[in-house]
């Protein structure tokens, strides 16, 4: 080989590297060719083998998980087969025993690349103040603690680690979507909750060959921003894998160590106060969040003005003049009104959920769409 790339990050920055060169072969095409030349040369000495050349090759972070656990630890052997010729290696995010063996044998032509991501200034704090604020209602003051949180990272080097509480629906979630369209990229969500209690454990801790986990996530983020969401419902013997992690910065299991020390983590939770949270997650994970901030229930007229936008939204999508006017006509902003000003709709995503729905309702009907001929 003339060289080799270790590229840490995200996948996107990965495919931007590879980009630039023609005649690029993925790791699958590689064994192929052995696979291939395995049945038709098995009789001929090995001095009679034509490599089959592979100028730039690239492994991307999902490929090491469809290989066999058998060529993952014996990836050296695999490179150093006579039936092929790598040229130029480009290894994503690899894992930490094929990592160390390329840098153990390969470290003269080695060469290092990474995700350069955005760093917090003044100027993104200001943009996500303006972004969230037109776009969630009624949590101005929750955005402005988060914003006051954050700020840490536009001097120091450390992980910042929020848990913004209150119940479901109420902007947590869609504040972590908008903050992180100010940096660029795709939020990294990790959702605990969804895993049963061994895959939970797997999951974070790194186990089975071949499965998701934690690191390979937070390794190939697009960003710094991570969302941790509804960390209230995760079971409490995995709350000891955070305390590095929000600690120094650092998350490692089997497989990588993971440098995540410039990340803002917004841990979202159905906690009614911070005391309902300090109760369930006991003082040693407790204390490592910097802000503890209540999101709180919106109010008549807030739930009002997001009915109106929600429905402006969708008039406004409409194709044509004829399905505005049918309904700008309906009663629409009036039934969702009244049932607001009854104590209904508490949880937004609900909300506008059910109004697209009576909105589609109204103009299938008024096309008489489901009459029978």
């Amino acid at each position: 080989m003339k060289t080799v790339t270790i590229f840490t990050g995200s996948d996107i920055g990965f495919q931007k590297l590879i980009s630039g060169f023609d005649n690029v072969s993925e790791i699958r095409d590689l064994i192929n060719v052995i696979n291939v030349q395995r049945h038709e040369i098995s009789g001929a000495e090995k001095t009679d083998i034509t490599p089959a050349i592979f100028e730039y090759l690239y492994i991307g972070t999902d490929d090491y998980y469809a290989l066999s656990e058998w060529a993952n630890n014996s990836f050296l052997a695999i490179l150093k087969d006579p039936r092929i010729n790598v040229v130029n290696l480009f290894l994503c995010n690899p894992p930490r025993k094929i990592r160390n063996d390329i840098e153990k044998c390969h470290g003269d032509i080695l060469s290092y690349e990474s995700t350069k991501y955005l760093e917090i200034s003044d100027d993104i704090i200001r943009d996500m103040n303006i972004q969230c604020k037109q776009h969630i209602r009624g949590q101005n003051d929750a955005i402005d603690e988060i914003l006051i949180s954050i700020y840490s990272q536009t001097y120091s080097r450390r992980p910042i680690v929020v848990l913004l509480n209150g119940n479901s629906g109420i902007g947590k979630t869609e504040t972590a979507k908008i903050m992180c369209n100010c940096v660029g990229g795709e939020l990294t969500r990790i959702q605990l909750s969804m895993y049963q209690n061994a895959e939970a454990y797997n999951y974070v801790f790194g186990g089975e060959h071949g499965k998701n986990t934690l690191t390979r996530d937070l390794i190939r983020r697009e960003n710094n921003l991570i969302h941790i969401d509804e960390l209230d419902k995760v079971n409490p013997a995995l709350y000891n894998a955070f305390y590095q992690m929000f600690d120094e910065g650092i998350y490692k299991d089997q497989q990588y160590q993971v440098d995540v020390a410039d990340c803002i983590f917004l841990c979202t939770s159905n906690f009614r106060d911070a005391l309902e949270a300090k109760r369930i997650f006991g003082d040693p994970l407790y204390s490592r969040f910097d802000s503890i901030i209540e999101f709180k229930s919106l109010s008549i007229d807030d739930r009002i003005k997001i009915t109106e936008e929600t429905f402006s939204n969708i008039i406004n999508k409409l194709p044509n003049q004829a399905d505005k006017t049918k309904l700008n006509e309906s009663n629409t902003l009036k039934v969702f009104s009244d049932l607001i000003m009854r104590g209904s709709y508490s949880n937004i995503r609900i909300l506008k959920k059910d109004i697209q729905r009576y909105a589609n309702k109204v103009l299938v009907e008024a096309k008489q769409l489901l009459n029978i001929p």
